[in-house]
């Protein structure tokens, strides 16, 4: 456990639930220059996290299952490979972007390499996985939109914003996908 102490963000599926919620304050607003400022303090954390979280996983699972997971996503079957994704998504999703960007370049190469087959599959397992817990019972918001101000806002709270930030944007080019496959002239 000594890996994980380096973690901001605590792995867990339900990432909403990690970031405690902050008692209402009047703040100034933040200047366009502390915005960039905390953004950008909140992506190296974020990628730092990922980092310490990819190594702690590889050190407290088996090299065989780590090699195994791998090795499905690469040349697995495309069920396989979605199902290894999604795994991956459930376990922590805020530091398995990665997987979920892998996922959504699925869901885009859907007239390429794997087909309508392979979009409408991926675009599933995201929308299983968002439906499943993967996302709050509110709305998302932006970075921008937080009390980047608060007094008590740490590290961690930092991370879970930036993620959700990250999200909320992420869902937004799933539902041009969407919209892009809804114009099809085909029936699925």
């Amino acid at each position: 456990m000594e890996k994980n102490a380096k973690l901001v963000f605590e792995p867990t599926p339900l990432w909403y639930t990690a970031i405690p919620p902050l008692a209402p304050q009047k703040l100034p607003s933040i200047t366009p220059d502390q915005l960039a400022s905390l953004t950008k303090k909140a992506n190296d954390l974020h990628d730092a996290d990922i980092r310490a979280f990819q190594s702690s996983s590889s050190s407290h699972s088996s090299s065989s299952e780590t090699s195994f997971l791998s090795k499905i996503i690469q040349s697995g079957t495309l069920s396989d490979r979605l199902s290894a994704l999604t795994l991956l998504v459930q376990s922590s999703p805020v530091h398995n972007t990665k997987a979920l960007e892998t996922l959504k370049g699925m869901a885009e190469r859907g007239k390429g390499k794997g087909g309508r087959e392979e979009s409408l599959k991926a675009l599933r397992c995201i929308m299983d996985w968002w439906v499943g817990g993967g996302a709050p019972d509110r709305k998302l918001k932006y970075f921008r939109d937080q009390p980047l101000n608060h007094p008590d806002a740490t590290d961690k709270i930092l991370v879970g914003w930036y993620y959700e930030d990250w999200l909320k944007k992420y869902f937004f080019s799933i539902l041009q996908i969407l919209e892009t496959l809804s114009l099809d002239p085909l029936q699925y």
